[in-house]
C-alpha cells in the first residue's frame, strides 16, 4: 500500500530572508515582509512563512490603547468638574 510522504523543504533561505529585513525594516510586520520577500521570489506560502516567522520570534508587540484612547496622565486629569464646594455642603 501506498502512503503520502511529505517532502520537507529547507527552511533556512526564508529564515534568512526574515533575518537580513528584521535587521533593516525593525518596524515591518509580517505582511509587509511577506510582501517584500513575494517581489523577491519567494514563492512559499502565507501559513508557512507565518510558521517561520513565529518560530523566530520577530512578532512585534503592539501598544495598546488606554480606556479613554488618549495619553492619560500627560497634562492632568482630561475634565474637570467645577463645583461650589464650602465646608462640605454643596451651595
Amino acid at each position: 500500500m501506498y502512503y503520502y510522504k511529505a517532502d520537507r523543504r529547507d527552511d533556512e533561505p526564508i529564515r534568512e530572508a526574515f533575518s537580513q529585513l528584521a535587521v533593516r525594516h525593525n518596524r515591518w510586520g509580517f505582511w509587509m515582509m511577506f510582501r517584500r520577500l513575494r517581489n523577491l521570489n519567494y514563492t512559499d506560502n502565507h501559513k508557512r512563512m507565518y510558521r517561520i516567522y513565529t518560530a523566530m520570534k520577530l512578532n512585534l508587540r503592539r501598544k495598546q490603547k488606554t480606556a479613554s484612547g488618549k495619553d492619560s496622565g500627560a497634562f492632568g486629569p482630561t475634565h474637570c468638574p467645577q463645583s461650589d464646594v464650602v465646608d462640605g455642603l454643596h451651595a
